[in-house]
């Protein structure tokens, strides 16, 4: 008898932690990846939260479902969203005390943001006038029912909100805004280049309740692709002003940053990206390698170290793989961390252009019409790169994975492979999808989907963590093929979050898997 009541006790203990690690929500007309966000605080997951359409309220009126879960994925609250049926739900962002919405109005050039607090309680909004380019960069995101435009509102911890604009004046400028947590706007601030016309773009490096640094791109041209400047530059949050503005030119080389972390043992950043020769076409040659910088809060830079692909990186790359690393293979870092032993990672994916069959084969049968360009994209396996004392390189490790292929736009195989790299990171085309640090900074998981995207099939989830024992490990989750969506989402440590969208049944579902670690 006690045998019997200890197995029914486990079966209810493990029934409820079960279900105390799963979630589902019904009623959802569309999810993708976009929809289910984790909430972050002091870089601990405390919890997630879903948005999504959920029906139509009247002729003129659609209804949104905010849900907001603790880290176990237990509901905390649920408040439904009315908006104009109009608007098109573009991002979403959590920044520690409000989460925010941004919805455009086509017809009117017009997007709207709106702020809620952590139970859902609308806490503001603001509305801002957009230009045609602008526009035309928000819709061209919406190619299928769901997706959602990703990079240009931004999380200042605690404070509000980064919007990343563009204006038509002079070209086509990059306008910066800050909101608060009242959304009311705190001030507006733009790329202080002072030519007659600037064409330029902005992407979004690194952000937290001080300053916000981004990548900015400007040309005199819309089509002076050789005469691009590239900078890392920094704001100061409290007043829209620059910090600091870094070159991308130094007396050796000229640098091509993609992306910047903060330095938790010091008020200082890791600046990184690919650095080329002095004279290069960085549209043209080949990157001679890998480059960090750490500089301080005045953009002063401490230490800086240039790793070479060629003579320093191949060699360990083709021993360890058996001579299968291509030459002509890229490589992209995504993000550094810097680890409570006072190591450094890059986790990185390697990437090349390759002729496309099924785009050469569209544009023969369109007569040349096709919206497919006839260069396509590998992405091919992972990569982390281990530095030690300060920035010095000591190894790279590759963790294989199946290659998938991404058809590309039409216009964008003439771009360089180099430079490709950094598109592909902005529309979300890498396998990689996130890297979770613990709070003490002893543990880490850099998470990325592993399969063929022509097939659909064999979907896994594949972790490589930074372990108790200072070693590299690799855990692979398997997905299930059936959910017309599917995806994985930060977590806490030694987990992943998964989540499976059925559209015939208008149901998501979010769950956590543990890793074996």
């Amino acid at each position: 008898m006690q045998l019997k009541i200890k197995a029914l006790l486990l079966g209810i203990i493990i029934s409820f932690v079960a279900k105390a690690q799963t979630y589902d929500f019904n009623g959802a007309k569309y999810v993708d990846k976009h929809s289910i966000q984790a909430i972050t605080e002091n870089n601990e997951i405390k919890g997630y939260y879903v948005f999504y359409f959920l029906e139509k309220e009247s002729k003129k009126k659609n209804v949104y479902s905010l849900e907001i879960l603790d880290n176990s994925l237990k509901q905390a609250y649920a408040v439904k969203v009315s908006k104009p049926k109009k608007y098109i739900l573009l991002e979403s962002s959590y920044n520690g005390e409000r989460f925010c919405f941004s919805f455009l109005e086509p017809k009117k050039k017009m997007v709207e943001y709106s702020l809620y607090d952590k139970t859902g309680k609308a806490a503001g909004h603001y509305t801002v006038q957009i230009s045609k380019y602008e526009r035309a960069n928000y819709m061209s995101s919406q190619t299928s029912e769901g997706e959602y435009f990703n990079g240009g509102l931004i999380a200042a911890k605690d404070k509000g909100f980064i919007r990343l604009g563009t204006t038509d004046k002079k070209g086509m400028r990059v306008e910066i805004t800050m909101i608060n947590n009242a959304g009311k706007k705190v001030w507006t601030a733009n790329s202080d280049v002072k030519t007659k016309k600037s064409y330029e773009t902005i992407n979004s490096f690194y952000a937290d309740d001080k300053v916000f640094i981004a990548g900015l791109s400007t040309r005199d041209g819309l089509f002076a692709a050789k005469d691009t400047k590239f900078n890392c530059v920094c704001w100061n949050l409290e007043t829209g002003k620059e910090n600091f503005r870094l070159s991308s030119k130094t007396n050796k080389y000229q640098l091509y940053p993609y992306g910047a972390t903060h330095n938790p043992e010091g008020n200082s950043y890791f600046i990184y990206g690919q650095y080329f020769d002095e004279g290069d076409n960085m549209f043209k040659a080949d990157a001679r390698g890998f480059y960090i910088q750490e500089v301080n809060a005045q953009g002063t830079v401490i230490m800086q170290s240039f790793t070479e692909w060629e003579g320093t990186i191949l060699p360990i790359l083709v021993k360890k793989s058996g001579g299968k690393i291509e030459r002509n293979m890229k490589t992209f870092v995504h993000k550094i961390v810097r680890t409570a032993d006072g190591k450094l990672f890059a986790i990185a994916e390697q990437y090349r252009k390759a002729v496309s069959g099924i785009g050469v084969a569209m544009n023969v049968l369109s007569g040349g019409r096709g919206e497919t360009s006839v260069v396509k994209v590998e992405i091919h396996d992972m990569l982390v790169f281990e530095f030690v004392d300060g920035i010095k390189f000591k190894d790279v490790t590759i963790f294989e994975k199946k290659t998938s292929n991404v058809l590309l736009p039409k216009g964008w195989g003439t771009v360089d492979a180099n430079i490709l790299g950094y598109m592909m990171k902005v529309y979300g085309y890498f396998d990689y999808e996130f890297t979770v640090i613990s709070p003490d900074r002893k543990l880490f998981n850099a998470t990325y989907l592993d399969y063929s995207r022509e097939k659909g099939s064999d979907l896994t989830a594949g972790n490589i963590s930074y372990n108790k024992q200072q070693k590299l490990v690799i855990d692979r989750v398997k997905l299930s093929s059936n959910p017309t969506t599917t995806g994985v989402v930060e977590a806490k440590p030694g987990y992943v979050a998964i989540f499976e969208y059925y559209r015939k049944e208008k149901r998501g579902l979010l769950r956590l898997e543990k890793l074996n670690l």
